[in-house]
């Protein structure tokens, strides 16, 4: 076990989590190209991974070219509340006025009806149900074209954030009250005590 995972789950700390990092160090950072953006009206994919509450939900946009560039479209933060559905609807549909839009991939885990929706407006909709089989080779693809610097991406610090500071929290459920909990939510305790079972 790694030690930022045992502070975590023994300790009832609160870690930056860096060792545990899927990327190397800086990898991230070198591709980053501030000066690059996505045009109105060109060739793009929509990317979503939409959460229910207490956790982040995010639309990305990718470039069609040889080296793509990806870019924040919008990030909602629920903080222990619902997502606004509405909202992300909108905004997908914005962003398929403002480019080219070929696929929106998302998972329908909970969304299922928006993307039915969406669907049915004539919307590119491309479900991709998150699994090992299908995450393990687009992680695998992503991770090389990050490390071998064949995309780059804006530099939005909100891309890069550790998944604690968006709107989840690593711990245990053993935690006593008030000890490895500072700053939480009674919501994020709880979410903490599923996720680490008993």
């Amino acid at each position: 076990m790694r030690e930022a995972s045992f502070r975590r789950a023994r300790l009832c700390q609160l870690t930056d989590q860096l060792e545990e990092a899927w990327l190397p160090p800086s990898a991230w950072a070198a591709v980053a190209d501030a000066t690059r953006s996505i045009p109105d009206g060109a060739d793009v994919v929509l990317a979503f991974d939409g959460s229910f509450n207490g956790d982040t939900t995010v639309l990305v946009v990718a470039s069609v070219a040889e080296r793509p560039h990806v870019d924040l479209v919008e990030l909602w933060e629920a903080g222990g509340r619902q997502v606004p559905v509405v909202d992300v609807e909108q905004a997908i549909r914005q962003a398929c006025r403002r480019w080219r839009v070929l696929e929106i991939a998302a998972d329908p885990f909970r969304w299922a009806r928006s993307l039915q929706l969406l669907d049915q407006e004539g919307l590119p909709i491309l479900e991709y149900p998150q699994s090992p089989g299908r995450m393990t080779p687009a992680t695998a693809r992503f991770y090389e074209a990050v490390v071998n610097g064949q995309l780059t991406h804006s530099g939005d610090h909100r891309l890069a954030r550790p998944r604690r500071e968006r709107g989840t929290a690593g711990g245990c459920s053993r935690c006593p009250a008030g000890q490895g909990a500072e700053g939480l939510a009674p919501a994020d305790r709880r979410r903490r005590g599923r996720r680490h079972g008993p």
